[in-house]
């Protein structure tokens, strides 16, 4: 069995076993991750989509799925572990970088009128971890920023680190919803005016929740 295909598979192995119950997460991100199921195959078929295109060479399928759903469908080569995976399907994309995107203009959209200390507060709360694209600045780029971009990636990152990357996009699209932003803008507000906080007591405040 090729090395690349040995380190996917403990990957799997390791996360199926419900190791990450031992890592630093929530009950939140915990019960998420108890959803999550796998299936894979070798091929030596090409394969393509707008973003990239991979030769005949072994490579290893990845289906990734939150309750029966599938999420991702990732392909590793022998590049891997030191190149990240490509990503051939994305909840209903084919291109997952166009999908940030589409998130990215949509979140800083001066039109929408995003609050992203709001969606941040709620982020932190929910998943007691910081976020990564909610952290960034007017313009910088979510596509540069994702773990999928080479520049990114390094050994150390596994399906784990993929699966808390689509946690947080989940949480911006869920959220940027007209409806459910209301809902905690609403409640942010409500909160901040009925006991008159400030910017930086409410910093204390998620840090002592943490």
């Amino acid at each position: 069995m090729n090395s690349f295909i040995k380190r996917i598979n403990k990957e799997i192995q390791y996360f199926s076993s419900s190791k990450y119950q031992f890592d630093n997460y929530n009950d939140v991100i915990k019960n998420i991750f108890s959803e999550i199921t796998f299936s894979y195959y070798e091929t030596n078929e090409g394969c393509k989509n707008s973003s990239f295109h991979i030769s005949g060479d072994l490579k290893y399928t990845i289906f990734v799925y939150y309750k029966s759903q599938l999420i991702y469908k990732l392909i590793a080569n022998s590049s891997y572990p030191f190149k990240p995976y490509y990503v051939l399907h994305y909840k209903g994309t084919d291109d997952y970088f166009k999908y940030l995107v589409k998130i990215n203009n949509k979140i800083n959209n001066k039109i929408n009128n995003y609050n992203k200390e709001i969606l941040t507060f709620f982020y932190k709360v929910l998943y007691q971890k910081n976020p990564k694209f909610l952290n960034l600045h007017y313009n910088d780029c979510y596509c540069c920023s994702s773990i999928f971009c080479g520049y990114n990636w390094t050994p150390v990152l596994t399906i784990t680190s993929i699966l808390l990357e689509d946690i947080e996009i989940t949480f911006i699209q869920k959220y940027t919803n007209v409806l459910n932003y209301k809902l905690i803008n609403d409640i942010y507000n409500h909160f901040i005016n009925e006991f008159k906080l400030n910017r930086d007591t409410i910093e204390l405040i998620i840090e002592l929740i943490y």
